[in-house]
């Protein structure tokens, strides 16, 4: 085994994603190979009985090749009616294991012994047949076990139990089932199973092997708790750092946002914060937290004087900004989808806007477009360019809501609506405005009986939305835009530390599985 550079190099590798459940089946794949530990020349082999005509196995020499279809075997279960089961343990009933009682919710169920056709007891190990649990492999308990399972037979004066388990895990088996269930069938059969070699250390260095997987996943688990406590640690710090910046301490705030700033970088190792990051910018821009203001700044234009003094503000502004409610800022307007039997109404160069397009902040084509003839003819209505588009009905209300900017005219269906502004040029403030209180949104989103999310129009129309003087909106944006440009730097170098740790760690791996003597040779040539 050439794993020296493997642990010298586990630090860069370590929060690769998958990196310890990649060392366990690195572990898993030196031992049934022979190279997890040293061969012993006076360990006896097993009987020459088990010896493979076709030696395809790079393995040590006192080993020998098992051939499943030769000397073992797979017991498949049952499935009596469910009028059988009952839920109580009782004389003449036998639990019933199901793939979920090997799990953590076991439901206990038991049936008469009677009608279990094939029985297992403790030592025994099962093998997951048909669906999602194809392949898995569990140590069996006494009863009966359900078509889901399979019961692995093996010959005991070849196979300890431990190793036969960590055979079964193993590519030699894995490997061949998944290719049998690629096809159309459900699971797999003995035929599938036929072929499959299995390489057979002797009796005692089966022991030791064992002994050894032991120890190196306990290491594993190990390994997988401080990494776990490490994650943990940075995930309450990046958070405690956003939290400051969403409920920001005007004494503490440049201090908060100075750290935040500085330290999100090293705290941020998953795409899930960097998307709170850029939420929180936007929060701040809302508030009037990312810019400072400029008492030369013409004052923020009031769009909603008749807004009732009582109503609740969302939160704290500045007070060179005013207040509006969604309504007063311009047109609101809604869609409609033309007939579907009208050829003439379909297939134009009019983008007709659906929240399925809404995945993107500007607008200038969709999935489906319209035609003249169906603006005129139908509930669909042209929307000026530069009108801000939000969704007002549908799932992804229960987690999202998006906005986007038109930048060509266009139709939209009728779960959108349109907000055509009375200053046009504010319409990029607004966008990031509404993004930035999505949560106050998303509020006010109504679910029916049936789990349909949709806003009323009242839950829109008025909604307050915070207006800074306009000067004051073109540096939010450029500031929000800015900071945006650092997540997406950021992101990208996640993705590329994220793939340098995969590459690193497929290599060592790779090099890992290679012979000492392959690595000597290939170094002096």
């Amino acid at each position: 085994m050439n794993a020296e550079r493997l642990l010298a190099h586990y630090d860069r590798i370590a929060d690769a994603p998958d990196a310890i459940a990649r060392l366990r089946r690195l572990i898993l794949d030196l031992a049934v190979r022979g190279k997890l530990i040293q061969q012993d020349a006076a360990d006896e082999p097993v009987a020459k009985l088990y010896q493979n005509e076709l030696r395809a196995l790079d393995q040590p020499s006192n080993w020998r090749v098992l051939n499943f279809g030769k000397f073992c075997d797979i017991e498949g279960g049952n499935q009596p009616p469910k009028s059988q089961f009952i839920s109580e343990p009782r004389e003449g009933y036998v639990q019933l294991f199901q793939i979920r009682d090997l799990g953590e919710r076991g439901v206990p169920t038991y049936i008469p012994i009677g009608s279990a056709r094939s029985l297992s007891k403790e030592g025994d190990i099962l093998i997951g047949r048909y669906g999602a649990s194809v392949g898995k492999v569990f140590w069996a308990q006494t009863g009966a076990y359900n078509v889901a399972m399979a019961k692995f037979i093996w010959p005991h004066d070849a196979l300890v139990p431990s190793f036969a388990f960590l055979l079964l895990k193993s590519d030699f088996l894995q490997g061949p089932l998944a290719q049998a269930t690629r096809s159309a069938q459900a699971g797999f059969n003995k035929g599938d199973l036929a072929a499959i070699n299995f390489p057979l250390p002797p009796i005692a260095e089966q022991r030791r092997i064992v002994a050894k997987v032991d120890e190196l996943m306990a290491l594993c688990d190990q390994l997988e708790a401080a990494r776990t406590a490490r994650e943990t640690t940075r995930d309450r710090l990046a958070a405690s750092s956003l939290a400051r910046l969403n409920t920001p301490d005007p004494e503490t705030f440049q201090t908060d946002a100075r750290f935040a700033l500085n330290a999100l970088p090293v705290l941020t190792t998953r795409a899930d914060q960097i998307k709170q990051l850029r939420q929180t910018i936007l929060n701040l821009a809302v508030r009037g937290k990312l810019v400072p203001q400029d008492p030369n700044d013409e004052p923020a234009l009031d769009f909603d004087r008749a807004l009732p003094n009582g109503i609740e503000r969302p939160f704290e502004i500045p007070s060179s900004w005013q207040w509006s409610r969604l309504h007063a800022l311009g047109n609101l307007r809604g869609g409609g989808t033309p007939s579907k039997a009208r050829d003439d109404f379909w297939n134009g160069n009019i983008p007709w806007v659906s929240p399925k397009d809404m995945k993107r902040d500007y607008l200038d084509s969709a999935q489906m477009n319209i035609t003249e003839a169906a603006i005129g003819g139908s509930a669909a209505n042209l929307i000026d360019a530069g009108s801000v588009l939000f969704v007002v009905r549908g799932m992804i209300l229960a987690h999202s809501f998006p906005v986007g900017v038109t930048r060509v005219s266009l139709a939209i269906n009728q779960d959108m609506k349109a907000l055509t502004l009375k200053k046009s040029e504010m319409a990029e403030f607004v966008l990031r405005a509404l993004k930035g209180m999505k949560p106050q949104m998303l509020n006010r989103v109504q679910r029916s009986s049936h789990g349909t999310c949709r806003l009323e129009g009242s839950d829109y129309s008025d909604f307050l939305v915070p207006i800074p003087p306009l000067a004051e909106q073109f540096r939010i944006i450029a500031k929000v835009d800015a900071l945006m440009a650092l997540c997406d730097r950021l992101e990208a170098s996640l993705n590329n530390t994220a793939t340098t740790r995969r590459r690193l760690l497929d290599a060592l791996l790779a090099e890992a599985l290679e012979p000492v003597g392959a690595l000597t040779k290939a170094a002096a040539e």
